[in-house]
């Protein structure tokens, strides 16, 4: 890989960018998901509307964990207060838009500190570990803290590992440089050995093979099942399609598998880390809910996280 690109202006545009296409890829793959087989609405057609892109509980959920993380940057995370806001962060609701005064609810929620055990399983939780990518950790690290993460919000342990290889995922693209095109080998050789599923990790290497391919053939060479890691992979898959093009990957992901707002968010996520925010259609921007509350969110994050030093690698 290239040499990343340490300034930090273009850090925080990475960083926005990640939040602000995860977003909109959840908001137009739920409305395609809602729309069914028997919709009337196609991807393009929900892409090119002018209706409101609303701010899905798994964005908030998202925004939460990046708010949690900004504010535990070069930390140890304690396991109980993890659980804790975890947990508020399921429960969290910011609807077809957003609360009256989001930021004082987000700020109230990283503040509580409750202790509630239990885990917590539903569609949408591995989306919320994509945070966990843009820490300025080293990649075992990185590994090590998705895992602890996904260990509370999913009991499923190939969930778990779906859950670890988005975060690297996210991590390789944000810690590589922008300069040179992608090299899609040596990208899925460094994420399959982050994660402990060696099943897995053989799955993920074969997504190095998708280049030009057609999306009926890239399901069938990935088994795409609908499954977490079926997710990942074919979010996986879009980002190597189209490792520069946001708007492409999310539209091509959401034609490999489902749930369609599960890989479009990975899709998006991952392509505009690369990218940044500018590469997101200026449309979608315009009518996405609570764009202004997560450009702040990834403010706060990039300032954490760019004034931080990378920890040794050790546990979480």
């Amino acid at each position: 890989m290239s040499r990343p690109d340490h300034s930090t202006g273009r850090a925080r545009l990475r960083i926005r960018g990640c939040l602000l296409a995860a977003a909109c890829g959840q908001a137009l793959g739920s409305l395609l998901d809602e729309a069914g087989p028997a919709g009337d609405g196609t991807f393009d057609d929900l892409s090119r509307s002018d209706a409101p892109l609303p701010c899905t509980d798994t964005t908030a959920r998202m925004l939460l964990h990046a708010r949690y993380l900004s504010v535990m940057t070069g930390q140890r995370l304690d396991t109980t207060d993890l659980v804790a806001h975890l947990r508020r962060m399921r429960e969290a609701r910011f609807g077809d838009g957003c609360p009256p005064r989001p930021r004082e609810v987000l700020n109230t929620l990283t503040r509580e500190h409750r202790r509630n055990d239990g885990k917590v399983t539903e569609r949408g939780t591995v989306c919320a570990v994509i945070p966990v990518g843009l820490s300025p950790l080293p990649l075992p690290r990185i590994a090590a803290r998705a895992r602890l993460v996904a260990a509370v919000t999913e009991t499923d342990p190939r969930a778990q590992e779906a859950a670890v290889g988005l975060a690297c995922a996210v991590a390789l693209v944000h810690q590589s440089g922008t300069s040179r095109p992608l090299d899609h080998n040596r990208f899925v050789h460094q994420l399959a050995h982050l994660t402990a599923d060696g099943a897995f990790g053989d799955r993920l290497s074969q997504a190095a093979v998708v280049g030009d391919r057609t999306a009926a053939d890239v399901r069938a060479r990935l088994d795409l099942d609908g499954t977490a890691q079926s997710s990942v992979l074919a979010a996986l898959a879009a980002f190597l399609h189209q490792p520069d093009n946001p708007a492409a990957a999310i539209r091509y992901a959401v034609t490999l598998t489902g749930p369609a707002a599960e890989v479009a968010t990975m899709a998006g996520a991952l392509t505009a880390t690369r990218t940044g925010g500018t590469a997101i259609p200026a449309p979608w921007l315009r009518r996405l809910r609570c764009r202004e509350l997560i450009c702040d969110i990834g403010d706060e994050l990039a300032a954490a996280t760019g004034s931080a030093v990378p920890l040794p690698s050790s546990p979480a």
